[in-house]
This record gives C-alpha cells, sequence and structure tokens, in this order.
C-alpha cells in the first residue's frame, strides 16, 4: 500500500508546478481582471462562509484542471518554445542561422580575451555552454539551445543518447539522484507555463477593456489597457529569459547521471563495460542504433562482443557452484557370498 501511494504521489507531482502557476494566474485574473471589469466589490462581512468555501473549491478545482491539462500539453509547449512545433521551415532555417552565428561569435570572443581565467570570460563560457557542442544540433531559440546542450550532453561525449535511453538511466541511477534531476526541472517547468499563462492574462485584460470601453460608452479602462499591455509583451519576455537561465541547474543534474548512470547502465543490460574508451563508444553507438532505429539493421554481432565476457564469466561461475557427482569405486562391492565366515 505504501509503495502504491508512493507512486500515485509521484506521478502527481509532475503537475504540482503547472498546477501552481495556473492557480497564480487565477488568483490574480480574479482579483485585477474580473471584479474591476465587472463592478463587483466583495464584502467579506456580508459574504457566507458557504459561498466562501463553494468559490474556494471552484478555485482549486480550476487551478487542478488546467495545471494538469497543461502538464500533458507540456511537450507540445517546449516543443513551440524551442522552435520546433508551428514554425514554418524558413522560420527555422533563419533561427539556426542567426544562433550559429552567434555562437561562433562567442567562441571567438573567447579565444581573443588575452585573460583568459578574467569574470568576462567566466560568463562568455557560460553563455556558450547554453548552445549543444555540436553545430549540427542548433535550434533555432535560444531556448531550445539551452535545452540542446543538455539533452545532446550524453551523446557528444559517450555517444550515449540520454534521451533515447532516459527511463533506463533514471532507474540506475541513485535516489539522490533522482530526486536532484526531477527537482531540477521544477524551475524550468514554472517559468515555461508562466509564459503562456501571462500571455492569456494579457489577451484577457484587452478583451476586457475592449468590452468595458463598449458598454460604458467608449470610457477606456486604463487599468485594464495597462495591464494588457504589459502582460502581453514584457512579462512573457522575462519569463522565457527565466526559463532559459533555470536550464543550467538541470543540465548539470543530467551530466551528473550520464556520468554516474552509464556504468550502472551497463551492468543492469548484462554489458561488460569495456577497458578502452574507444570501444566504450562502440558500445553506446551501438546499443542507441539498437534501441531507437528498430527499422534498420544494426549489426548485433558488436553488442554480442561486450556480451561474451559477462556471459563467460556466467557460466564459468555457474559450473564452478554446481555440486559435484560422487564417482563410483574402482573396487567392485563384494556380494553376501563373498563375504567371510
Amino acid at each position: 500500500m505504501p509503495d502504491v501511494v508512493t507512486g500515485l504521489l509521484g506521478r502527481f507531482s509532475f503537475s504540482i508546478t503547472w498546477i501552481l502557476a495556473a492557480g497564480i494566474a487565477i488568483a490574480s485574473g480574479s482579483i485585477f481582471l474580473v471584479l474591476p471589469a465587472s463592478g463587483f466589490r466583495i464584502d467579506l462581512e456580508h459574504l457566507g462562509a458557504g459561498v466562501a468555501a463553494v468559490g474556494l473549491v471552484l478555485f482549486a478545482l480550476a487551478a487542478v484542471t488546467i495545471g494538469v491539462t497543461m502538464a500533458t500539453l507540456s511537450t507540445a509547449l517546449y516543443q513551440i518554445l524551442e522552435g520546433y512545433l508551428w514554425w514554418r521551415p524558413s522560420w527555422r532555417h533563419a533561427g539556426i542561422e542567426r544562433h550559429q552565428w552567434k555562437r561562433q561569435h562567442l567562441a571567438w570572443r573567447i579565444q581573443e580575451l588575452k585573460e583568459p581565467g578574467t569574470l568576462e570570460a567566466d560568463l562568455l563560457r557560460e553563455k556558450l555552454r547554453r548552445y549543444p557542442a555540436n553545430e549540427k544540433q542548433i535550434a533555432p531559440t535560444a531556448f531550445g539551445n539551452a535545452m540542446r546542450a543538455f539533452e545532446t550532453y550524453g551523446a557528444d561525449r559517450y555517444h550515449l543518447d540520454s534521451q533515447t535511453l532516459w527511463m533506463e538511466l533514471q532507474s540506475v541511477i541513485p535516489r539522490e539522484l533522482q530526486a536532484e534531476v526531477a527537482g531540477s526541472r521544477v524551475g524550468i517547468d514554472f517559468f515555461v507555463a508562466m509564459v503562456y499563462l501571462s500571455t492569456v492574462y494579457g489577451a484577457s485584460a484587452l478583451a476586457l477593456a475592449s468590452w468595458d470601453s463598449i458598454s460604458s460608452s467608449h470610457q477606456r479602462n486604463v487599468i485594464l489597457l495597462v495591464q494588457g499591455v504589459v502582460f502581453l509583451l514584457p512579462v512573457p519576455f522575462l519569463c522565457y529569459r527565466a526559463a532559459i537561465f533555470a536550464t543550467a541547474y538541470h543540465a548539470s543534474a543530467v551530466q551528473a547521471m550520464v556520468n554516474i548512470g552509464r556504468l550502472k547502465l551497463a551492468e543492469a543490460l548484462a554489458l561488460a563495460m569495456p577497458p578502452g574508451f574507444e570501444e566504450e563508444l562502440v558500445l553506446w553507438r551501438t546499443l542507441c542504433r539498437f534501441v531507437d532505429n528498430r527499422t534498420a539493421v544494426v549489426p548485433l554481432q558488436e553488442l554480442d562482443k561486450f556480451r561474451a565476457q559477462v556471459q563467460s564469466e556466467a557460466v564459468g561461475k555457474y559450473v564452478s557452484r554446481r555440486p559435484t557427482r560422487r564417482q563410483p569405486s574402482a573396487t567392485p562391492r563384494r556380494s553376501a557370498e563373498d563375504a567371510p565366515q
């Protein structure tokens, strides 16, 4: 029973950040948008406890519904900000070329520094770490490059695609590191959710301002207009930049997961880690091809080469532990007739 409860809480905890962001947006919209636009004023003294309880229940249900929905669609929400979904090919190509130039410019500035150990050099390296090491993996947006920087770390260093073997790596790393990997994603999820919620907030403020101006003899509500402009332009941009900065901690956690987990991953998959680094690259490259590309012909002899040592050792241990059969004696047993009288 405790394992079941822990599993349910673990799955629910993935949505807590999105629910929190949705609750903040709903509460802010109710206080600063709906009530001023409708002209309602709440008299707390005459407000019944039952009405307040119903309002809290509706608020909680709305926050949970919106938060869980956004958590379920988080992959699509991320891909929009990364520049993959609903982007035209021409837009993607232009964004990729722009960030390729930015990455090259950062590398050039680091090389031109006369004192590489200065604060300016460290800041430039920090910006450069938000780009993937492989220029072919450059994404069309800054957020997409910050995500690709740690998503491609395993493939760049060990030819181990951490995205393909994500669940396998999660299952073998220590629990402390599992908690760090999961917790480091909270900040990114929160600011990604706020990008979309603040945009909806600003659009709602402008819509309510337009409706209020029509219903009030064309008298514009300045407060709603200001909120609409602020939450449509600077607030989503600031949340977007905050999401980029939040990827640094998650990148460190994913890097540790790959560095530590690859050893236990080989053991869990009954593969022997080779002594040489070049052979290790062959091991992970072949395994990722075998797991990810299900239609292509993968040379399984490469994997058999890494399994042979494990199997031979296992067979040797099994043979050494088997009980030896008792050999028959060379001297035949004497019968009852041959027994001495």
